[in-house]
């Protein structure tokens, strides 16, 4: 398993040095807890955790997909096992999220 898997943004503008970008990114922290949200309603509820309401989660989904896009629009993903680095970069286009353009 790769500890390092996390991609890491990267400025598409200086492409000789693609320095990391600084914030405005889906964080690996803030990761893990959008994962934990959607998990809430992938499986069964836990009776001894008070949970966020599906509304209160969609709220916050057009923010979570702006965060997402900057983090993959231009990144690195770190090779299993060895120092070498693959750069992608993926294109992205408007979507429409419940009429809202996002």
């Amino acid at each position: 398993m790769n500890s390092d898997f996390y991609p890491v943004p990267v400025n598409p503008s200086n492409n000789s040095k693609l320095p990391s970008l600084t914030g405005g990114f889906l964080t690996k922290l803030e990761f893990m807890e959008w994962y934990d949200l959607c998990g809430n309603y992938m499986h069964a509820k836990n009776p001894f955790i008070e949970e966020k309401s599906k509304s209160d989660v969609l709220e916050l989904l057009p923010g979570l997909i702006t965060k997402l896009e900057l983090l993959l629009q231009e990144h690195l993903i770190n090779l299993s096992g060895t120092e070498d680095k693959i750069w992608i970069s993926v294109p992205f286009t408007k979507i429409e999220f419940s009429g809202v353009r996002i």
